[in-house]
């Protein structure tokens, strides 16, 4: 060896040292990523193995509101949520106007920790998004721990509820100015006042802001903002309306009908009127109850009834049409109308208002018009007679004849019911009537009665309606049976008082008016009945007579009448019962009424007066003379 430097070719021992340099840079290079390859894959495995352990758990360093979760399945986790966070339900949130407040319960309004979606949360650390997304999620929770919000709920339904009811007992309506009547009668004046109206919409939304936030206080409190509401009637404009029906009412009021006038007092009117909104004013009417009570009043004083049509009878039937008149009505409404109109024209200082009464024409139920269209048809469809002899005991013929002469030309409308005692009406000395004949304690009594003998009429006018078909209604026979009259078909009537009788009635039950004639004169009774005929057939039975009594006949001798004269005072009737029934149909046969008539007629003992002379009466015996006070007694 020797201490020389070794001599070097340069360029190939650079060439050379290059070489290796860049082999050991690769190497360098790939012994890196082989190594970070490692590491992923044992990072990804690591990962893997992770999310293999905790399947169905919260991976490890995730915290809901700073309650750890991990390794917790989700029952176990909502568990321990319920246990560790502080309740939400237990507060109130106070709506405030002012000195006023409604508060509201958390509890009611359904606030609570919306665990659900706070679970989802957790459990979606990690568990979402791509590879490198869920590593990098569950590296930090691993690492730093990951720790969500706390999510909390409420009902928005049960809110919206609530803050409106809060919100309607701090609203306040406004009243609008109105006059009233006080119990004096005169007007008064209410003030008007102005209301307010919660902002709802800015109240539920504040609520819900501080519901929102889990760290909210449990007791809080809301200012709520109410904007004004103006009354519709203000005060001025009730004021002007109570001084405008002040003068309406002033003065009393005038009803006129014609010549004739009526007057309500100043004194009523006042309760007359009636006061309306209307767009912003008081509108002042006339009307109501009262109004029509102080009317009503005067309805029959200013009524004129109407006259129906009726027909002339002659000898041949139905010869002409005397016109029917229309009457009159009042109108209420109509003439309340007409006082409003009336005293809404009235000012301060104005004469008394006079008002014409407002008036309703009312036809009568038989016109003109429909009489003569009938009158050329009709014809008698009945008639029936009663002769009777005239004495003291029908007032010589007046009971008998007035009331024939009074329901002569009487015109019974269709459906109209007739009433002997309505026609005819209470009969009085000034009519003409006098004392007659009646039946007391089952004898006759010559003139036991006013107005009797009247029966005459009565029975005649019934048997007519019979046979003219008619529906019949009340009759009654007499106490015992008369000759004059069909036996079975006698109908008396008698009347005690106004509200105590017996009538006789019957309806009209064709489509056609049905004229009566009646025909007085002395010893005779007759009623005729005119209509169109509508082919009616009317049949009786044979009486049925049965509990026949044979009546006896006495004799009696009497000082009442002249010695060898004779008097019949009542006669002997047989007592008897007795069934008659009618049969009415019409032109086709078919049967329109039948109805049987009962009769009980008691039997009479006849009664004949024979005058004789009266007894002598006997002479009156001596009486002895009385002795002298004092005087010796003889012996």
């Amino acid at each position: 060896m020797t201490d020389e430097p070794l001599a070097l070719d340069t360029g190939t021992l650079d060439a050379a040292g290059a070489a290796r340099a860049g082999s050991s840079w690769l190497r360098l290079i790939a012994a890196f990523l082989a190594t970070t390859l490692a590491g992923v894959l044992l990072a990804v495995g690591l990962l893997a193995a992770i999310q293999v352990a905790y399947a169905g758990k919260v991976l490890p360093g995730v915290r809901v509101g700073g309650v750890d979760l991990s390794g917790l399945d989700r029952a176990a986790a909502a568990a321990r949520l319920d246990a560790s966070l502080t309740a939400l339900d237990g507060g109130h949130v106070t709506l405030a106007l002012g000195r006023q407040g409604i508060a509201l319960g958390q509890a009611a309004l359904g606030r609570g920790y919306d665990t659900e979606t706070m679970l989802d949360a957790a459990f979606a650390v990690g568990r979402s998004g791509d590879l490198v997304a869920r590593a990098s999620d569950q590296l930090y929770a691993m690492g730093r721990g990951t720790d969500l919000g706390v999510r909390v709920r409420w009902d928005s339904a049960a809110l919206e509820a609530e803050v409106a009811r809060a919100a309607n007992r701090l609203d306040r309506r406004p009243t609008d100015a109105a006059v009233l009547l006080d119990a004096a009668g005169h007007f008064t004046l209410v003030p008007a006042t102005h209301g307010r109206q919660i902002d709802r919409a800015a109240a539920l939304e504040a609520v819900a802001e501080l519901l929102s936030d889990p760290a909210s206080p449990a007791e809080t409190t809301v200012e709520v903002h109410a904007a004004p509401v103006a009354p519709a009637i203000i005060t001025e404009v009730a004021r002007l309306a109570r001084l405008r029906a002040q003068w309406m009412t002033a003065q009393d009021l005038t009803l006129t009908a014609g010549a004739d006038s009526w007057t309500i007092p100043a004194a009523n009117l006042p309760r007359w009127i009636t006061f309306t909104p209307d767009r912003g004013q008081l509108r002042i009417d006339a009307g109501g109850t009262a109004a029509e009570a102080d009317v009503a009043v005067f309805g029959d004083e200013v009524k004129v009834e109407p006259k129906d049509a009726t027909f002339l009878a002659g000898k041949g039937g139905v010869v002409g049409v005397l016109p029917g008149v229309d009457g009159r009505a009042l109108d209420v409404p109509g003439t309340i109308r007409n006082v409003g109109a009336a005293l809404a024209a009235q000012g301060g200082g104005a004469p008394p208002p006079t008002v014409a009464m407002a008036m309703v024409s009312v036809k009568p139920a038989l016109p003109t018009e429909e009489a003569e269209k009938i009158a050329p048809v009709m014809k008698r469809i009945s008639v029936w007679t009663t002769y009777y002899q005239v004495s003291e005991r029908n007032f010589y013929g007046n009971n008998i004849t007035i009331p024939a002469r009074t329901i002569n030309g009487t015109v019974v409308k269709p459906g109209e019911w007739f009433s002997f005692w309505k026609t005819v009406g209470e009969p009085t000395p000034e009519k003409g009537y006098g004392p007659g004949g009646a039946i007391i304690n089952g004898h006759t009594e010559p003139t036991g009665a006013f107005a009797g003998g009247l029966c005459s009429a009565s029975t005649t006018l019934f048997n007519a309606a019979a046979r003219a078909g008619l529906e019949l209604g009340d009759r009654i026979n007499h106490f015992y049976y008369i000759s004059r009259y069909p036996l079975g078909l006698d109908a008396t009537v008698w009347m005690y008082s106004r509200t105590s009788y017996q009538d006789v009635s019957f309806r009209n039950d064709t489509p056609y008016p049905i004229l009566i004639r009646g025909i007085g004169s002395l010893g005779v009774v007759t009623f005729e009945f005119y209509s169109v005929d509508t082919g009616r057939t009317v049949e009786f039975s044979k009486p049925i007579v049965k509990n026949y009594q044979k009546a006896s006949d006495t004799t009696v001798y009497t000082t009442k009448i002249p010695a060898g004269t004779t008097q019949r005072v009542e006669f002997p009737v047989d007592g008897m019962d007795v069934w008659v029934t009618r049969y009415v149909r019409d032109r086709d046969g078919k049967s329109i009424h039948q109805e049987t008539f009962f009769s009980r007629y008691h039997r009479i003992t006849g009664v004949l007066w024979v005058g004789k002379e009266p007894e002598p009466q006997p002479s009156p015996s001596p009486q002895p003379s009385p002795s002298p006070t004092g005087a010796p007694a003889t012996r």
